[in-house]
């Protein structure tokens, strides 16, 4: 099962999925690509979620704009320390997918300079499109759409 966080700041990070009951801790990355967290994961012996910088526009266009203004040094493509990822809602869900596809890690972390509103789409629109292509999540029991209501 794919587990998904968001952080709100330096000391609080909430895990939105339910954590598995065997209470190991986890082990967070930030690396500049999805080669770099896979290599990380596949020799760790805890779970290992890896931090990805999220912002969410209507259009994919308009989220490059909107980030590129509150970070003027960031350039699409140029290695920051962490993966970036301005666009849609539909685009981190194709995101989220891959990582959960191709096993990058057991986890992932989401960061915005806004967290409260990216926890709001994500439960608007990055989890009903995961959750249609198959990946079910459960907060508290429930799915979290579900807890949302």
């Amino acid at each position: 099962m794919l587990r998904l966080a968001i952080e709100f700041s330096d000391d609080i990070w909430i895990e939105l999925t339910e954590a598995p009951a065997d209470g190991r801790r986890i082990q967070r990355i930030r690396t500049s690509t999805l080669g770099q967290a896979q290599k990380i994961t596949a020799s760790a012996h805890e779970p290992v979620f890896v931090d990805v910088r999220a912002h969410l526009a209507d259009t994919t266009a308009a989220a490059f704009a909107e980030f590129e203004t509150l970070h003027p040094d960031w350039r699409p493509g140029v290695h920051t320390g962490e993966i970036v990822h301005p666009g849609s809602g539909r685009s981190l869900a194709g995101l989220i997918w891959d990582i959960w596809a191709a096993r990058v890690a057991d986890g992932i972390t989401l960061r915005s300079d806004v967290p409260a509103v990216l926890l709001s789409q994500v439960l608007e629109t990055v989890l009903p499109e995961l959750e249609a292509r198959g990946i079910k999540f459960r907060v508290g029991g429930q799915s979290p759409l579900a807890a949302a209501a």
